[in-house]
C-alpha cells in the first residue's frame, strides 16, 4: 500500500513556499558552469551578497554596516525549491549535450534552422520562468509561460517548412492547434495562462487577506505556489515537442532520459499541497500522456 503524505497546513505552507528578502539567484555564465547563491549557499553568504547590492544602490560605503543596519533580523530562509532549480539544470544540460552530439548542419530545411532557433530561445525563457515562478510573481510567470505554449507551437509548426515565408510570416498565436496531438491539454493550458495573465484587482486582494489596505500584492507564497506548478508543466510540454522531431536521432537518448522528470519532480515539490490550482495543472500532465 503506498503511503500516504500528510497535508500540510497553511502555515506550513507559508514556511515550505517562502519568499526570502535575501538574493537567492544562480545564472550559468556562457555555459562554463552555475555560479552565484546556489542552493547550498550558507546564509551569512546571502546577507552579504545582499547588503552590497544594497550598499552599491544606496550609496553606502560600508558592506558590514549595511548588513548588521538593514539584514541582521532577517531569519534563515532554508530554500524548499530545489526539485525545480535541479530540473532546470538537468534539462539545459541534456539539450545542450544533444546538439553538441552531431555535427552542425549546413544543408537541413529552413524549418529545421527555425526549430532549433526557437527552441534555443526557448532555454532562456525556460530560465526566466523560474526565476519569477521561485520569486512569487504569478501575473509575469503567466506571460513568460504563455509565450512559451506559442514558441514551442511554432516550433512544431516550422520544421518541414522549405520557403522563408512559411517561417516569418506567421503568427505563433494562430498556430496553437500544431500542438495538439503532441500535448492534447495545450490548448486548455494556453486558455488558463491567458486568464492568469490579465490582471485582476480582485483577486490579488483576495490574496492579500482580510485586512483593508492600498497596496497590491506583487509577490505572496501563493502565487509561487501557482506559478511554480505551471514551471513544472512547461518543462514537460518542451519535452514532448523535442520528442516528437528529434525523436528517432541516434543520440536522442541523450535528452529521453528527460522523458517524465518533470512530472516525477513537479509531485516531490509539492507533496503535501492540497490546493485546485496545483490539481489543476498536474491534470495537464496526465493529457500530455495520452496517445492520440
Amino acid at each position: 500500500m503506498a503511503k500516504r503524505t500528510k497535508t500540510l497546513s497553511e502555515k506550513e505552507l507559508r514556511t515550505r513556499f517562502a519568499i526570502s528578502p535575501l538574493l537567492d539567484t544562480e545564472i550559468d555564465i556562457s555555459g562554463l558552469g552555475w555560479v552565484g547563491l546556489t542552493a547550498d549557499a550558507s546564509h551569512s553568504l546571502r546577507q552579504s551578497v545582499t547588503a552590497a547590492v544594497i550598499a552599491e544602490r544606496m550609496g553606502y560605503s560600508s558592506i558590514d554596516y549595511v548588513k548588521k543596519r538593514y539584514l541582521s533580523n532577517i531569519e534563515e530562509h532554508i530554500s524548499r525549491d530545489e526539485p525545480l532549480r535541479t530540473l532546470y539544470r538537468f534539462h539545459e544540460f541534456s539539450y545542450n549535450e544533444f546538439y553538441h552530439s552531431f555535427e552542425p548542419r549546413t544543408d537541413a530545411p529552413i524549418g529545421v534552422f527555425a526549430f532549433d532557433l526557437a527552441m534555443v530561445r526557448a532555454r532562456t525563457a525556460l530560465e526566466l520562468l523560474v526565476s519569477v515562478a521561485r520569486q512569487g510573481f504569478m501575473i509575469e510567470a503567466a506571460l513568460v509561460a504563455r509565450s512559451l505554449v506559442e514558441q514551442f507551437s511554432y516550433a512544431a509548426y516550422v520544421w518541414d517548412k522549405t520557403e522563408d515565408a512559411e517561417v516569418f510570416d506567421v503568427h505563433p498565436q494562430n498556430l496553437l492547434r500544431n500542438l495538439k496531438d503532441i500535448c492534447p491539454s495545450s490548448g486548455r493550458a494556453y486558455g488558463l495562462l491567458s486568464k492568469m495573465a490579465h490582471y485582476n484587482p480582485r483577486e490579488h486582494y483576495h490574496f492579500i487577506g482580510d485586512t483593508e489596505g492600498a497596496t497590491v500584492n506583487q509577490r505572496s507564497w501563493k502565487f509561487k505556489i501557482i506559478s511554480s506548478a505551471w514551471a513544472f508543466f512547461i518543462f514537460d510540454l518542451n519535452y514532448l515537442v523535442f520528442e516528437r522531431f528529434y525523436g528517432e536521432y541516434d543520440t536522442f537518448a541523450i535528452v529521453q532520459r528527460l522523458r517524465g522528470s518533470a512530472l516525477k519532480a513537479f509531485d516531490r515539490h509539492f507533496a503535501g499541497v492540497s490546493a485546485s490550482e496545483v490539481e489543476e495543472v498536474r491534470s495537464l500532465f496526465g493529457e500530455s500522456r495520452r496517445k492520440v
